[in-house]
Parts: structure tokens; C-alpha cells; sequence
């Protein structure tokens, strides 16, 4: 059924936590799972023409040591996985990668704050429900214990 499973990470626990259900998914079906991590560029001023000058963001090294770190890791499971690291907006980056790759699935996780309105899952979760290609498992967060 699943071919291809696209996971967003940042880096972060939060995350994170989509990959136990993403590698289960993949294990389960034969499926690669493809982790992403888009850089954000950085705006750092105006020429004399008004021009607004893009710098690449500096940590792309680092997000591709961190998804390589994860591919070794899901690997060693015996998970097909490989990895991309983007530049841009977020959403339009996972949103693009997934149709590049034609995937299946997009699994990624939420702050799932109450509430009944799309908004409160956050706004690059609430892009891809919206816009995705493709099916997205949205993974929601432990609620913090009292």
C-alpha cells in the first residue's frame, strides 16, 4: 500500500515522535520512508536597490549530519530510508518533496492543542492537511501530565 513515507523533522523531540509510526508503517509494508528537514533562509537586508538579500541558512550541514544520523539509525532496523534537505518556506518544501518522490503517505506530528479549529494544530501541519499530495498521519504530542 505505502511506497514511499515522507517524515519532516526539525530536529526537535516533538518531531521526533513520528518516527516510531513512520518506521512501524515502513516495516509493516516494505515501505522507504524519506526524512526531510527544510532549511529557512535567512533575510539579512536591502541593497541600495531595494532588493532583499537571501542568505542560505548556516545549519545545513548540521540538518544533513542529523538526517544522516536517523537514515544510519532506521537502517540498522532494517528500514529502506534516505534523505533531503531543503531550502525555503517549510510547508512548500515538504509539499514539493512529496511530489518529487510521488509519496504515499506523510507522517508528522502536532503540539495537538485542544480546540476545534484546524489553526490550533499549527501552521505547517495545518498547510499540509490542506495542500498535501498525498494522505497525512498526523501524530499528536503526550498531552503534560498534572
Amino acid at each position: 500500500m505505502y511506497r514511499k513515507i515522507l517524515v519532516p523533522l526539525d530536529g526537535s523531540d516533538l518531531a521526533e515522535m513520528a518516527l516510531p509510526h513512520a518506521s512501524l508503517l515502513a516495516s509493516s509494508t516494505g515501505a522507504e520512508l524519506v526524512l526531510i528537514r527544510v532549511c529557512v533562509p535567512r533575510f539579512v537586508g536591502t541593497p541600495g536597490n531595494g532588493d532583499v538579500v537571501v542568505q542560505e541558512c548556516g545549519d545545513r550541514a548540521e540538518a544533513e549530519l542529523y538526517l544522516q544520523e536517523w537514515q544510519s539509525r532506521l537502517r540498522a532496523k532494517g528500514i529502506k530510508a534516505s534523505y533531503q534537505v531543503s531550502t525555503g518556506n517549510v510547508a512548500d518544501a515538504i509539499t514539493n518533496q512529496a511530489r518529487a518522490d510521488d509519496t504515499d503517505l506523510i507522517v508528522m506530528s502536532t503540539h495537538g492543542r485542544t480546540g476545534t479549529h484546524l489553526w490550533a494544530y499549527g501552521s505547517v501541519t495545518y498547510s499540509m492537511l490542506k495542500g498535501a499530495p498525498c494522505s497525512v498521519l498526523v501524530v499528536r504530542a503526550p498531552r503534560p501530565q498534572p
